[in-house]
């Protein structure tokens, strides 16, 4: 049995394991599952950290695709290339280098894309950036782009067999994506509304993070509560809000 295969899949799973949201703000000496919304991708690094390390996060992050689909082109040709990419995003999503805690593969596909669809992957790239321009909501434009994605690939020529993975792929990152909006958990400290910290991965894509200092007196008025609350904030919009008793 060939096992270049595998180990290319492998490798490609490792490589996307490498989150570099933690790596860079570890760096910085701090946490990123504890700043911001707890997300390790490039929107909460650039909330939290600033541009530079946003920059370094996301060229890090869509390098992974890049890489993975290379090592996968080599043993087993443009349906190994697509294959490698979904490994990586996995890895991205659930990376064993962070207790399977990760982000949510935007980047890491936008990666695969662009080694596998280069033309329509820098078409889809300005898509995005015109459709957050717009929408303010990174998480529109990169579920349009993703699905615009695959007919793109067949109009490049790319086979069923890699069509296949790259759709796997791209179905994981909006689930992902879509998954983290779902559901805004955080853990509030009784009297102390100002000391927001996520009790677990979470997004604020749907309104990019601009929510959260019109929530502050909200979330000061529920503090002295225990127990899960929902407060529908906006139609399109849910938090859970899991309210901790002081010293918990």
């Amino acid at each position: 049995m060939d096992l270049a295969v595998p180990v290319a899949m492998a490798a490609a799973y490792l490589v996307g394991s490498l989150d570099f949201a933690v790596v860079v703000a570890r760096a910085r000496g701090l946490d990123i599952y504890d700043v911001g919304s707890g997300n390790p991708g490039t929107s909460n690094v650039l909330r939290t950290m600033g541009k530079g390390a946003a920059a370094m996060t996301l060229l890090g992050d869509v390098l992974k695709g890049v890489i993975a689909a290379a090592m996968g082109f080599l043993v087993a040709g443009e349906a190994g290339a697509a294959a490698g990419g979904f490994f990586a995003i996995v890895g991205h999503c659930y990376p064993v280098f962070h207790h399977f805690k990760g982000g949510k593969g935007v980047a890491t596909a936008a990666g695969l894309l662009l080694w596998l669809i280069p033309r329509s992957a820098l078409v889809l790239i300005l898509l995005w950036i015109l459709l957050v321009a717009a929408t303010k909501v990174a998480s529109i434009g990169s579920m349009a782009a993703l699905v615009l994605a695959l007919p793109a690939a067949r109009i490049e020529g790319i086979g069923w067999g890699a069509v296949s993975w790259l759709a796997a792929a791209l179905v994981l990152s909006p689930q992902r994506t879509a998954a983290s909006q779902a559901r805004l958990a955080w853990r509030v400290r009784p009297g102390q509304p100002a000391e927001i910290t996520p009790a677990r991965p979470a997004s604020l894509a749907l309104v990019d993070g601009n929510c959260m200092a019109p929530c502050l007196p909200l979330f000061e008025a529920l503090a002295d509560g225990h127990g899960l609350v929902e407060v529908s904030l906006a139609p399109q919009l849910l938090l859970s809000l899991d309210l901790m008793p002081a010293g918990s």
